[in-house]
């Protein structure tokens, strides 16, 4: 196995994974203990991403599987954030993957887990006794009023979203 020492050149990871940009999935070229030609690699991690540990014991690094997409298939380390398009973490086809920047990522980001409303970007307002409605714009919570049904609330912060994230912004 070659030594890859702090990061891993693209010519490095060639020799040691294949990756096939239909599927998103990265399989060894080389078999290792426990782990044979051909095998798939890859765990997923406490968020759904996959990660790909690379390396001997004493010199193992971890990396994100959708980073080295980018250096398998560029040739480039990327210089800002890796988009899952559909918002899957763990979907590292080709055709899922594009730069972003930290905002326009955020943006793609799905509603939140304890979203109590089922629509991005709105929320209860007890004190008002109606649906809220806010987008996050350079950290800053903008007010985008306040609305009879989630729904409606939800069409005000998608329009905020288009204009301000275009492609990236994500209703759901």
């Amino acid at each position: 196995m070659c030594d890859i020492g702090m990061m891993i050149t693209a010519s490095q990871l060639k020799e040691i994974f294949n990756y096939d940009p239909k599927t998103g999935v990265f399989t060894r070229l080389i078999g290792v203990r426990g782990a044979s030609i051909g095998s798939t690699v890859g765990t997923s991690d406490k968020d759904g991403y996959c990660q790909i540990s690379v390396g001997a014991r004493s010199n193992k690094k971890t990396y994100k599987a959708h980073r080295l997409v980018w250096l398998y298939m560029t040739g480039d380390w990327p210089t800002m954030d890796i988009d899952h398009i559909n918002g899957a973490a763990g979907d590292n086809r080709w055709a899922n993957l594009r730069l972003a920047t930290q905002k326009l990522n955020n943006a793609n980001a799905k509603r939140r887990k304890d979203n109590k409303s089922g629509f991005k970007g709105v929320h209860w307002h007890a004190r008002v006794k109606m649906w809220r409605a806010q987008i996050t714009i350079d950290g800053r919570n903008i007010d985008l009023g306040y609305f009879s049904s989630p729904k409606d609330g939800h069409g005000a912060y998608m329009i905020a979203a288009k204009r301000e994230f275009g492609e990236y912004a994500r209703a759901q």
